[in-house]
C-alpha cells in the first residue's frame, strides 16, 4: 500500500469525516440516522416509531461530532437505519436484519427473500465494512497509533426495565482500556458507569469492535450514554468533554498481551 494518503470516497453506505487527522483516535457511530430509502416503504413502521431508538441511537451522532471535534480525530457514520441493516452486527446475526425491535415488530423485514437480504447486505452492510477496514488498513500501513472507538446511545427503560446507568464502556480484548476509560467517566461524572453494559459483548452480537479492532490487535472500545442524558446542548456537551477525557486516559494503556480469544466477530 502506498505511503502516501488518500482521503477515502464517501458513498450512500459510509460518511468520513477529518480524515486525514493522524490522532489516535478513530471514531466510529453506526447508528447515526434513522433514515430509512423510500423504496422501502418505511419498513411498514409509522414515521414516529421509525424515529423513536429502535432506528437508531439517538444524540449518538451529535455526540460523536462533538467528541471527534475535541480529539481532532477522524469520524466514520453510517447514514441509513439500524432497521434496514444493522451495521454493528455480523451479516450472518438475525439481528442484522431486525424483524423485531425491543417490542415492536418490524413488518418490512418479515419474509425476506434471500435476494432482497443480500440486496440490504451489498448496498449497506459491506461497504460500510470494507470502507472502514480499507481506512484502518491504510491507518496501519502509515504508522499510525489507532484506539477504535464506537459511540452509542441507549435509552434509559428497555423491555419495561429501569436501566440505573448513566453511561457504559464496552470492550472484549481491550480491557484494560475499557476499565480506565470507565474509571475516568466515573470519576468526572460522578455517576454510574457499567462495564460491558447495558450490553455485554461477550453475550451480544456485535461487529465493529471484534472484527475491526480486535481481529488487528487495535485498542477498541465502545461508549454507551444515556440518550435523556444527551437531549439538552448543556447535557450533549458535558458528557462528550467526559467521554473525550476519559478516552485521553485510556489511550495510555498498553494492549493486553494475547488478543486470540476475541478475534471472531
Amino acid at each position: 500500500m502506498s505511503s502516501e494518503h488518500t482521503s477515502p470516497a464517501c458513498s450512500e453506505a459510509i460518511i468520513f469525516h477529518n480524515t486525514a487527522s493522524r490522532s489516535p483516535y478513530v471514531i466510529v457511530c453506526e447508528h447515526a440516522s434513522s433514515f430509512i430509502p423510500d423504496e422501502y416503504n418505511g419498513l411498514g413502521l409509522s414515521p414516529q416509531a421509525a424515529k423513536e431508538h429502535i432506528g437508531w441511537d439517538i444524540h449518538a451522532m451529535n455526540m460523536a461530532t462533538i467528541v471527534a471535534g475535541l480529539l481532532d480525530s477522524p469520524l466514520i457514520s453510517a447514514p441509513v437505519s439500524r432497521l434496514v441493516a444493522d451495521l454493528n452486527r455480523p451479516e450472518t446475526c438475525q439481528e442484522c436484519i431486525p424483524t423485531r425491535s425491543e417490542t415492536t415488530s418490524v413488518p418490512g423485514n418479515l419474509s425476506l427473500t434471500l435476494h432482497e437480504r443480500e440486496n440490504r447486505l451489498s448496498r449497506w452492510h459491506r461497504p460500510f465494512h470494507q470502507g472502514l477496514s480499507t481506512f484502518l488498513e491504510d491507518r496501519i500501513a502509515r504508522g499510525i497509533e489507532t484506539f477504535l472507538v464506537g459511540i452509542h446511545s441507549f435509552t434509559p427503560v428497555y423491555a419495561g426495565v429501569p436501566r440505573p446507568w448513566a453511561a457504559g464502556v464496552l470492550y472484549r480484548a481491550s480491557h484494560l482500556h475499557g476499565e480506565t476509560v470507565a474509571q475516568a467517566m466515573e470519576k468526572q461524572s460522578g455517576a454510574l458507569v457499567g462495564r460491558n453494559q447495558p450490553y455485554d459483548l461477550w453475550q451480544h452480537s456485535n461487529h465493529t469492535i471484534p472484527f475491526h479492532g480486535d481481529r488487528r490487535g487495535l485498542a477498541a472500545v465502545i461508549v454507551e450514554i444515556r440518550n435523556d442524558l444527551l437531549a439538552t446542548a448543556p447535557g450533549l456537551t458535558r458528557w462528550a468533554r467526559i467521554t473525550a477525557q476519559a478516552l485521553q486516559e485510556g489511550q495510555t494503556c498498553p494492549l493486553p498481551p494475547d488478543n486470540t480469544q476475541a478475534k471472531t466477530a
